[in-house]
């Protein structure tokens, strides 16, 4: 589907590219000018998906953070004070409040008597999958950013090429025809500059996000003191543990 999206747009791209030739600097140039980027960047967008990617990827790459790491070493921590002083059946009042459903859900398999030998494999499979997304997001950004000049150079080449069959251009003719050119080179950095980092930023916050659960459920379950628990958690990211202020 997205693939033949691409296709129609890039018809609409290639049309739109030769329009350009017969306007001159004014309004009308400036509504096809945005209409053949427009249409070229959606084709861009379509077309560069690696095999596996949808729209919905984009919102999948960061989905379980919604705690930062001190917030969720402090749940980790409630949660293990509750099991080493009532017991997992009080699990299930604090359980419903937690803001993570992954962790939701692992804090149901704990109660529910599954041992950490069947559900740590479960979270590493989990931060496998994110890693996953993540990367596939990285892939199509790559491509599609790589791409982008592209989508200026055609139009520009256009109108240069009906500047050199017609006689007495001044330099302004010829300025103009690199306008397509310049606004996608632009978008390029702007792109690169906001969300070029972002990639290595979400893999470390779902590297520490599961490395966190993952220490969290082994304190739980080996009912580890619960003074530990939050140094031991804190370790495992950039954290600066309690003591360290003391």
């Amino acid at each position: 589907m997205i693939k033949g999206l691409g296709v129609f747009l890039m018809v609409l791209y290639a049309g739109f590219s030769f329009q350009l030739e017969g306007f001159g600097p004014g309004l009308s140039f400036g509504v096809v000018l945005v209409l053949t980027l427009a249409s070229g960047l959606g084709a861009v967008y379509c077309l560069a998906a690696p095999e596996g990617w949808g729209p919905e990827s984009w919102s999948q790459m960061g989905a379980p953070y919604s705690l930062d790491p001190e917030a969720m070493i402090r749940e980790l921590e409630a949660l293990a004070r509750i099991v080493r002083q009532e017991g997992l059946l009080a699990l299930e009042s604090r359980r419903k409040d937690l803001k993570d459903p992954f962790l939701r859900h692992l804090m149901k398999k704990v109660m529910d008597g599954h041992e950490k030998s069947a559900l740590l494999p479960l979270v590493r499979s989990q931060c496998e999958t994110r890693f996953r997304i993540i990367e596939l997001n990285r892939d199509f950004f790559s491509r599609f950013v790589g791409l982008v000049p592209l989508v200026g150079l055609v139009p520009t080449l256009v109108l240069l090429g009906s500047l050199l069959m017609r006689t007495g251009n001044g330099a302004a003719a010829f300025g103009l025809a690199f306008i397509p050119f310049g606004l996608m080179l632009f978008a390029q950095l702007v792109l690169e500059a906001a969300f070029g980092g972002r990639f290595e930023s979400l893999h470390e916050e779902a590297r520490a996000h599961f490395e966190l659960l993952e220490e969290g459920l082994t304190c739980i379950q080996d009912g580890v003191n619960v003074e530990l628990v939050g140094d031991r958690l804190r370790s495992k990211v950039q954290v600066s543990p309690r003591w360290a202020d003391a």
